[in-house]
């Protein structure tokens, strides 16, 4: 996404401009157009990073979820995908963008650069390859929890060592545990709840995937609490649950027709309830 300027300013790519890659201070080229998304590029073969892989609108998209500061950051002879800082541990994070294939030789190089880090893969192209078992609603039924086996396993994830998340177009996996076969277990995160876990991230324009509980409700968990969304005699209703040392449920004024108009009035304001506002 951003090259630097002859003073060390960051920009992104735009027709007609001249940067340097912040890594190896190396003329890049904009590559703009209809198809791609705008970014720099090094001239043919002269890729600085060995651990670098094509741009998309989905690493794109994930950097944008984060302050401009945290996004590619560089480290040493490499380039971070985004590196934050985790407001549980109080400590810095990568997060590891990974849309490729990747062999293991490679995750465990990264894992050992990095240290403190988690991977965030693009799970959509293969998700139909899992098959979940019997699932667990936890955290008021807003989370699940579940055994899996992966089809056509890429098997060099099986040695990884850190936090992996599989993205599927509409919430996380997050993987808990995995043996060399491809079987294993899984939780279910939603984008919120993932970044609620970082101080400079943002939380906008975001899928929001509610689900049901055993009473009918809806609930959706935007991190360290929920949002759920009720029906009573005279319409929909929306209360907030906090998970802290007093958790009571909070019940918002206001009567909905519709269950879309709930959420409609509620969907805005997650990134503030992420942050905890």
């Amino acid at each position: 996404m951003y090259a630097i300027t002859e003073d060390g300013t960051r920009i992104e790519a735009g027709p007609d401009l001249q940067a340097f890659c912040p890594g190896c201070h190396q003329p890049v080229i904009a590559k703009c157009g209809k198809i791609y998304v705008n970014h720099w590029a090094h001239k043919s073969g002269s890729e600085c990073d060995p651990w670098h892989e094509p741009e998309t609108p989905w690493h794109t998209g994930w950097k944008k979820q984060f302050n401009p500061d945290c996004r590619e950051k560089v480290i040493g002879e490499h380039r971070a995908d985004i590196f934050a800082l985790n407001r549980y541990s109080s400590l810095p994070c990568v997060i590891e963008l990974q849309h490729s294939p990747i062999d293991f030789a490679e995750i465990e190089e990264r894992e050992n650069f990095y240290g403190e880090m988690v991977w965030v893969i693009d799970g959509v192209g293969f998700k139909d390859n899992f098959e979940f078992g019997r699932e667990i609603m936890t955290n008021g039924s807003a989370t699940v929890e579940a055994p899996f086996r992966w089809k056509w396993f890429r098997k060099s994830w099986a040695g990884s060592k850190k936090p992996l998340y599989l993205d599927f177009g509409n919430y996380l996996w997050r993987i808990t545990s995995m043996d060399a076969e491809g079987r294993g277990k899984a939780q279910s995160w939603t984008y919120h709840e993932f970044l609620s876990q970082f101080s400079e991230s943002i939380g906008e324009n975001l899928p929001i995937h509610w689900r049901k509980t055993g009473s009918g409700s809806l609930i959706y968990r935007f991190g360290q609490g929920h949002v759920l969304i009720f029906e009573k005699p005279d319409g929909f209703h929306l209360a907030v649950l906090r998970a802290n040392a007093n958790p009571k449920m909070n019940y918002r004024p206001g009567t909905y027709k519709t269950v879309e108009l709930a959420k409609a009035r509620c969907e805005p304001h997650m990134a503030k309830l992420m942050k905890g506002n």
